[in-house]
């Protein structure tokens, strides 16, 4: 039998990960969130049965609105460096260690989630 942390925890799990995918995008709205265009357009085709025409436009798109989403979350990624940064200035160096546990246990846990909630 499963002690009850244990079950607590999954069943914690199971609900973020619901809560993730309840919050994702309808089908039509969620090409940006694939790290492929190809791979996005690819899935339009097949349910939308695109022309070539269609199929080129929206290659086109895709592929334009994945490099400015690209520039996007890196600038974000620099900002977000940047908050760190000037957190970390303010702290003594014990927060600071604390600190960066903190940030790589959240890395992990976000990445761990991500796997579980986005599997195809």
């Amino acid at each position: 039998m499963v002690n009850a942390p244990v079950k607590r925890l999954v069943i914690v799990s199971i609900g973020l990960c619901g809560v993730m995918f309840a919050g994702r995008p309808g089908f039509a709205n969620e090409g940006l969130q694939h790290k492929d265009a190809g791979k996005y357009v690819d899935r339009l085709n097949k349910k939308l049965h695109l022309t070539d025409s269609q199929r080129s436009q929206v290659e086109q798109i895709a592929n334009e609105y994945h490099a400015r989403a690209e520039s996007l979350q890196q600038q974000l990624q620099a900002l977000r460096g940047e908050e760190q940064e000037k957190v970390k200035a303010v702290l003594t160096p014990e927060q600071q260690a604390k600190f960066q546990k903190m940030q790589h246990h959240e890395h992990n846990k976000r990445r761990w989630f991500g796997k579980m909630c986005h599997r195809g």
